[in-house]
């Protein structure tokens, strides 16, 4: 990870170099760099070379592109469209008159990300040849204290409703500076932080937890903001998604017996299959509904030999064979009087 920093400050500073031996006036088009003619309307200067910003000091730039119509009929803009958020036209007029001109407006939020940037916005053009003029904006970021983690966000998938997880995220500033945290705050309920220095840089390492218990079942976003000392780039949130299951996924969702004889018994366990043993919950009671011919007992450790006490169902030695039979288990837990899962019985007597 530090390695890919350096990569892309090593670029930043590429670029500044290129500008600085390269383009006298940063606002210039570079040489070489011609005018653009698309539907009869042209612009002389069709790249808007913001040169190097340094986001620090400057976050916000404006421009505006004249463009030329060279035809005696007026010209329509249908559309003006950026290929990025970071772009926002400031003036949008609905056509260019007849051998006239008009100026468009736009806007460019830096990105606190170092390197060059490369930007394009799209002028769709209702004339009687219709067709897309295209705006440029480039420039280069250099490096800043600006906050950034990596991974950029927390995805912690789903967690079982009693799960609890921690993922480590790296927090530093492009320049390598260092990093000072004066607070780890989130709102995402049972979501604990804590940080430490990172080894061989001025990184911090920031932990987060997640309970799924306190969380409930469903899904789950948030932020952690690390809060620090800086105060040009004194914050940065860092987004949480996660998705805990319910008290049923620990569960089989069917209890399904293919073949039993009548005065047959099957022995069973109510958990998932798979589902570690440290996963499940304690079950307090077990009650079956349905065919009264279907008995469900629970079979003591010592039976069972391996210390899951499973259940076992028997068919009552009246039943009739070649028939199915029905019923409901309805599984408590120890965690609570409203942890209750139901559990569909289907039992093929043969």
């Amino acid at each position: 990870m530090h390695f890919r920093r350096c990569i892309r400050v090593f670029r930043a500073l590429a670029g500044f170099l290129a500008f600085m031996g390269g383009c006298s006036d940063a606002t210039k088009p570079e040489p070489g760099d011609p005018p653009v003619v698309v539907a009869g309307v042209r612009c002389d200067e069709p790249t808007w070379y913001v040169g190097l910003t340094d986001p620090q000091k400057q976050r916000n730039n404006s421009h505006s592109f004249t463009l030329q119509n060279e035809t005696d009929q007026t010209i329509p803009i249908r559309e003006i469209k950026p290929d990025c958020g970071c772009i926002l036209p400031a003036q949008t007029p609905k056509e260019i008159p007849a051998r006239g001109s008009v100026g468009i407006d736009v806007s460019y939020q830096a990105s606190p990300v170092p390197g060059e940037f490369n930007h394009t916005v799209v002028v769709k053009l209702g004339a009687a040849e219709p067709g897309n003029l295209l705006l440029k904006i480039r420039g280069t970021i250099i490096p800043s204290p600006a906050l950034h983690s990596e991974p950029r966000s927390l995805n912690f998938g789903r967690l079982m409703y009693n799960d609890t997880k921690t993922q480590t995220v790296v927090v530093s500033r492009y320049d390598f500076s260092r990093v000072r945290i004066s607070r780890l705050t989130s709102a995402l309920k049972g979501c604990t932080t804590d940080s430490e220095p990172a080894q061989d840089s001025e990184a911090m390492l920031v932990s987060v937890t997640v309970d799924a218990a306190a969380l409930g079942p469903g899904f789950h976003s948030s932020t952690v903001q690390v809060a620090t000392e800086n105060s040009a780039f004194p914050s940065l949130d860092i987004p949480i998604k996660v998705d805990v299951g319910t008290m049923a996924d620990l569960f089989r969702s069917t209890l399904l017996i293919d073949s039993i004889a009548p005065g047959g018994h099957h022995d069973f366990s109510v958990y998932r299959v798979g589902l570690p043993i440290d996963a499940r919950p304690n079950v307090q009671n077990l009650v079956f509904t349905g065919d009264s011919d279907i008995q469900v007992d629970r079979l003591s450790p010592e039976k069972t030999g391996d210390g899951m006490e499973p259940w076992q169902l028997r068919v009552s030695s009246n039943a009739k064979a070649g028939v199915v039979k029905r019923g409901t288990l309805r599984i408590s837990v120890s965690s609570g009087p409203s942890d209750v899962v139901e559990v569909p019985v289907i039992v093929f007597v043969k």
